[in-house]
């Protein structure tokens, strides 16, 4: 991730804590990782597409995108860990922004801050 990438990134957690009382759901890619049929089931019963874990035939199909790049290698290969300096400029990014993250803000840290109300 650049400092492009970086900065589109804040600026969607701006809009999302700028306008919260838009979203019903939030959901954390590490989460979707960790657990993708459960988050799944629980964001299209959200969105009543299913009821009580009906239609899993419409789960698994959905989970079957994670198996391909959606992105088409928009961002690049994989080639492994980021440079100090690849860090640093992203976290400027984000204090530029006035953010309270960086880069290595620990997940659960990140989860109470999104769902923290007076966060704004």
């Amino acid at each position: 991730m650049d400092k492009i990438g970086t900065l589109a990134y804040g600026l969607t957690l701006i809009n999302y804590v700028q306008h919260k009382e838009c979203y019903d759901d939030i959901i954390i890619y590490d989460d979707l990782l960790e657990d993708p049929k459960g988050r799944t089931v629980k964001l299209f019963t959200k969105l009543g597409m299913i009821k009580d874990g009906d239609n899993e035939e419409l789960v698994d199909l959905a989970l079957k995108a994670l198996d391909k790049d959606s992105q088409m290698k928009f961002f690049g290969k994989k080639t492994g860990e980021l440079s100090d300096h690849h860090w640093q400029r992203m976290d400027s990014v984000l204090e530029d922004l006035e953010l309270p993250i960086r880069h290595d803000t620990p997940l659960d840290e990140f989860r109470k801050l999104m769902a923290d109300p007076s966060f704004s």
